[in-house]
C-alpha cells in the first residue's frame, strides 16, 4: 500500500504510467478510486496519480478538530513535494477542485496546468453554500456506515432525477470573478 507522509498523516495514493505528472484530487465523501478510469486512460503518456485526501478512504483521519480547504491544500503541497513531482497538472472535482484552486493560487509557478470540474471557490459562501456544506458534513457518518458505493449509487439516482428537467438558467463568470454555475429547475441565480 503506497503512502507518503503529508504533514501529520500518512496519505494513500496510486500511481500509473510514465511521463509528465497529472495529480487528481477527488471530491468529498468519495476516495481516489473515483479517478481510476482517468488514471488508466492517461497512463500511456503521463504519470497519473490519485490520492485519498485527509479523512477519506485509506488515508483516514487525524486528531484535528476541524478540516479546512487550506489544510487540504497544505496536504496537497506536501504530497507533491514528497513525490518530487515537477510542475504537475492538478485536476480537481468539486471539493477537490477547490483544494486545487487554493494550491494553484499559492504556487502558480509550480504547476503546468489546472483542470477544474463542477467546483466552487473557497472564499465567498452565501447561505445556500453553507447549507450545502452542512448537509454534506452530515452525510459523512452514514456514508462511512453504509459504504461509499451505496452513497454514490443514491447520488447518481438523484442526479438522474433532477437532470431530466431542463436547466432554468446558465450563467457565466461575471465581473466579480465567480465561477460559472449551472442552475437547475428549482434553484435561482444568486
Amino acid at each position: 500500500m503506497p503512502t507518503v507522509r503529508t504533514n501529520d498523516i500518512e496519505t494513500y495514493y496510486v500511481r500509473r504510467g510514465d511521463g509528465p505528472a497529472v495529480v487528481f484530487v477527488h471530491a468529498a465523501i468519495v476516495d481516489y478510486s473515483n479517478w481510476l478510469p482517468q488514471l488508466e486512460a492517461l497512463s500511456d503518456g503521463y504519470t497519473t496519480i490519485a490520492y485519498d485526501i485527509r479523512g477519506h478512504g485509506r488515508t483516514g483521519g487525524s486528531p484535528r478538530d476541524t478540516y479546512s480547504i487550506d489544510l487540504f491544500a497544505d496536504d496537497l503541497e506536501t504530497f507533491v513535494d514528497a513525490l518530487e513531482l515537477e510542475k504537475p497538472v492538478i485536476v480537481g472535482i468539486s471539493t477537490g477542485g477547490c483544494i486545487a484552486q487554493v494550491y494553484a493560487a499559492r504556487r502558480p509557478e509550480s504547476i503546468s496546468g489546472l483542470v477544474l470540474a463542477d467546483t466552487f471557490t473557497a472564499a465567498v459562501l452565501d447561505w445556500r453554500d453553507r447549507v450545502q456544506f452542512a448537509a454534506l458534513k452530515a452525510t459523512i457518518p452514514p456514508a462511512r456506515f453504509v459504504g461509499y458505493e451505496r452513497v454514490e449509487t443514491v447520488k447518481n439516482w438523484l442526479h438522474e432525477r433532477f437532470d431530466r428537467a431542463p436547466a432554468a438558467t446558465t450563467r457565466t463568470s461575471n465581473s466579480s470573478g465567480r465561477v460559472p454555475r449551472r442552475w437547475g429547475p428549482t434553484s435561482s441565480p444568486r
